[in-house]
């Protein structure tokens, strides 16, 4: 399959059914990577497929739902005889598929080009910083380009398409120290432009190994916890399953028939915005052609909003928020875009510098092994330091925390002023006071 072929091919399918829709992909990668202070490799890449969805009228005159998908031309009347096929079995529904409407232009695709020569020279500037703070460092890059077209198209008269080109940079070391701990560092960060901040990610790097130079140790108890972005999918999963309309669909919602009650601290205000360009999951239609907005999902502690898909919305009886996600294997589901957690007015440092004895954590393991649809978190510290008199004293190994997403969200201790973009939200650091620790005394 070839991207300037895809409206061909899209058309030839859409003949072909009486009710369903079309979603594509298509375009190419390239990328560089540097492993352990030296270039392994430089790839280029080209793909493209396409899926479809159909609602097959049965005897009994209800209607089942099908898909297909195909990377070949040659295989476009296969896929749709297997969509149909499957639709003999599948789930009984019919949705109202999106009619023809104006969507918004989003500046995804910018004229802007990187030579496989720069990318080389990202890669070995950054090896140089990176081994200026400790020669043992064994340094990762990773460049990547992305070049892509996004289709959707159905049987009514929606038809609609666009262009992305994101730019990806992964960077770090692994450290190990003379009595053999390994010490894994990194920053990542998408873009739609190539203005990467390389100072930045090096001096945060740099502070984290600082701090991991020394050790400490906190008895087990209960103390306030500061959550770095990178660390917030730890207590914020719980939020975005309850969130999630399938959640509702599956009877698992925590805060099912709670629209506009309180469910949070005041504090707390979270919105999805598929046009924030600087958290970069956009897009002006859903994956089902319904035309993209942003959405409050929590504002200031007061649940307003969940997000659905057209089949997850139908079942409820509903309507779609413009959600509904997809790859050309699969069929839809609700999933967010940009997350955005509005920010408070506690620096970073002053978090630190209010804390009398705690944890700030920056990474976990372990996370989805409690019951998260509860909101129980139980996770290995993977990189945490304990905070002692306003100062971090030290990293802390063989610590676990544990807790309950919802309950420790009823009061927020620090909500802070300097957002980060990390996993897809836009956030700043988080702190809650009572989280339970189990520190090296067991």
């Amino acid at each position: 399959m070839k991207r300037e072929s895809m409206p061909q091919y899209i058309e030839k399918v859409l003949q072909k059914i009486s009710y369903g829709d079309v979603y594509a992909s298509a375009g190419e990668t390239f990328s560089v990577e540097f492993e352990m202070d030296r270039l392994k490799s430089m790839e280029a890449k080209e793909y493209a497929s396409l899926g479809i969805r159909v609602f097959e009228k049965t005897a009994a005159g209800d209607y089942r739902v099908g898909q297909g998908f195909c990377n070949h031309e040659d295989d476009l009347e296969g896929m749709v005889q297997r969509a149909k096929e499957q639709s003999q079995w599948g789930e009984k529904l019919f949705v109202e598929l999106p009619q023809k409407r104006q969507f918004p232009e989003l500046d995804i695709c910018r004229d802007v080009i990187l030579e496989k020569e720069q990318a080389m020279s990202w890669g070995e500037q950054l090896i140089q910083e990176f081994k200026s703070i400790n020669r043992r460092n064994k340094v990762f890059v990773s460049v990547e380009v992305t070049d892509a077209t996004q289709w959707v198209a159905n049987t009514v008269s929606f038809y609609g398409n666009y262009r992305e080109k994101s730019f990806s940079l992964s960077c770090g070391f692994s450290h190990v120290d003379p009595s053999g701990e390994l010490l894994y560092l990194g920053e990542s960060e998408s873009r739609f432009d190539t203005r990467f901040s390389f100072e930045r990610y090096v001096a945060k790097i740099k502070q984290l190994f600082e701090w991991s130079q020394r050790k400490a140790k906190i008895p087990s108890g209960r103390y306030p916890v500061i959550f770095a972005p990178e660390a917030l999918d730890t207590v914020l999963d719980p939020l975005l399953i309850a969130l999630n309309g399938s959640s509702r669909y599956k009877k698992i919602c925590r805060w099912e028939g709670m629209e506009n009650t309180q469910v949070v601290d005041e504090q707390f205000t979270l919105r999805d915005d598929p046009f924030c360009l600087e958290v970069g999951d956009v897009y002006p239609f859903d994956d089902e052609g319904v035309v993209a907005k942003p959405l409050v999902l929590v504002e200031k502690g007061v649940l307003r909003n969940f997000i659905y898909d057209l089949a997850t919305a139908t079942r409820l009886g509903t309507h779609t928020t413009g959600h509904g996600r997809r790859s050309p294997s699969s069929l839809p589901q609700p999933e967010f875009s940009s997350l955005i957690v509005e920010p408070g007015s506690v620096s970073f440092d002053e978090m630190i510098r209010s804390i009398d004895r705690g944890l700030l954590v920056y990474s976990t393991l372990g996370g989805g092994m409690s019951n998260v649809v509860a909101g129980d978190f139980s996770v290995n510290v993977e990189l945490g330091f304990l905070v002692e008199h306003g100062e971090v004293k030290g990293r802390v190994k063989d610590t676990m925390i544990r807790g309950n997403a919802f309950e420790l969200f009823q009061k927020i201790l620090f909500l802070g002023s300097e957002p980060e973009v990390k996993r897809g939200i836009k956030a700043p650091a988080l702190a809650f006071d009572g989280v339970s620790v189990t520190g090296e005394d067991g």
